[in-house]
């Protein structure tokens, strides 16, 4: 099926395709965030979609404390979240406190990841449509914006069209067993083994791939495990993902390589707290690694 050329039918034409649409996505906003706020326009705009289960508000706090913390920059950062009746209330306040939450009224589970994506995806072409670049990313990891602009500054113009990066996984297959949580069966995917796709822990998309699988996903059957949805959907529009070692980095890395664009799992504020005081001194840490003298570093 030649999504590509559907798409350049749609954009040039106005038409919809003649496809029937298998992927409908019927849920509405519980809160929109109206547009980004990026400082000048025309250079790199970096939006940042942090996925986030509803009940981690620690976890948000803990980002917004430490290197979600950004002024002055064309960077912008928002949370992805579903719904809990239960936990709606606490969402309410947050939301009124930080104004940053982009919430559908889908059901907060595991199998609904990929709604959650496609969300994010939505959003970002239909209000923050002058993002450059796109990064997604769990809310129990640590990103280096600094090394993710950097890395951006990178990429030449062409890479940026089909750009879609971040830690790669090939020739893995869905799991068979039904007491797996990552379950799928051969019903809702007959395959023994996924089209290549990224981690979804953390990866990022250009501009105009974004556009592109916003169009797709009403056209590609849905799956709950959204890092192998997203590799499905990028295979039906023509593009690669591409894999970068600096995705997806153990903690231990902090003490080697400051130039990881991303660190994980961590638990709690402290714990990014840390990862922060290590990239802010890491010359002193690269000095003194290993001297427990140094321990003084992490207790600033």
């Amino acid at each position: 099926m030649d999504f590509i050329s559907k798409y350049a039918e749609l954009k040039q034409h106005g038409r919809q395709p003649s496809l029937k649409m298998i992927n409908l996505h019927p849920f509405q906003y519980i809160y929109l965030k109206n547009g980004c706020e990026f400082k000048a326009k025309g250079t790199t705009t970096l939006l940042i979609l942090v996925k986030s289960a509803v009940y981690n508000f620690h976890s948000r706090d803990a980002i917004r404390a430490t290197w979600g913390n950004v002024t002055g920059k064309n960077v912008e950062i928002v949370y992805l979240l579903a719904y809990r009746a239960a936990l709606q209330p606490e969402v309410d306040r947050e939301m009124m406190s930080h104004g940053d939450i982009i919430q559908e009224s889908f059901l907060d589970a595991y199998m609904n990841n990929s709604y959650k994506t496609i969300m994010g995806f939505t959003w970002a072409v239909q209000y923050c449509s002058e993002a450059s670049h796109i990064v997604f990313v769990d809310d129990d990891h640590y990103l280096s914006i600094r090394n993710v602009l950097n890395f951006i500054h990178t990429l030449g113009v062409v890479n940026n069209k089909q750009l879609m990066v971040g830690h790669l996984h090939a020739n893995s297959g869905p799991y068979r067993s039904i007491f797996s949580k990552w379950y799928v069966s051969p019903e809702q995917y007959p395959f023994d083994t996924w089209p290549p796709y990224l981690a979804g822990a953390v990866y990022m998309v250009s501009r105009e791939v974004a556009k592109k699988m916003v169009y797709a996903f009403p056209y590609v059957k849905y799956i709950g495990i959204d890092d192998a949805y997203i590799g499905i959907v990028a295979r039906k529009i023509g593009i690669e993902p591409q894999h970068e070692d600096r995705f997806m980095s153990p903690p231990y890395l902090l003490y080697t390589d400051p130039t990881q664009m991303v660190y994980g799992e961590f638990k709690n504020i402290e714990d990014f707290k840390t990862v922060q005081r290590i990239l802010k001194n890491y010359d002193a840490v690269k000095m003194c690694a290993f001297i427990w003298k140094c321990r003084y570093l992490f207790l600033l």
